[in-house]
């Protein structure tokens, strides 16, 4: 593939390449956590690894601006947020919030 051929795709702002990269930490130590409660809970273990298999996706199509990964990206980090609130987990609700926020202002890039 020639370099002119991608040149026409926009290069993701600042800030989306900084909620990537913690979301891509974030996924890999979610990959973590996951196979041990596969051992203790298995089908607990099943949800949180199609979760984080979820947001790995997501970060992906964020990455590269797709329309998909903004509506994904709604519903993976709604959702976790949910999840954060419910472990009493402030920080990861926090960072869940900031992050929906962070795509609601930004829509334009998706579309």
């Amino acid at each position: 593939m020639s370099p002119t051929a991608t040149s026409s795709q926009p290069a993701p702002p600042l800030g989306i390449k900084i909620v990537c990269v913690l979301a891509a930490v974030g996924a890999a130590f979610g990959l973590l956590g996951s196979l041990v409660m596969l051992a203790a809970a298995p089908l607990l273990g099943v949800l949180a690894l199609a979760l984080t298999t979820a947001q790995a996706v997501t970060v992906y199509g964020l990455w590269h601006l797709r329309s998909w990964a903004w509506w994904a990206g709604l519903v993976v980090y709604g959702l976790g947020g949910l999840s954060h609130l419910a472990d009493l987990n402030v920080v990861g609700f926090l960072v869940s919030a900031l992050v929906v926020g962070y795509l609601l202002a930004r829509r334009r890039l998706f579309r």
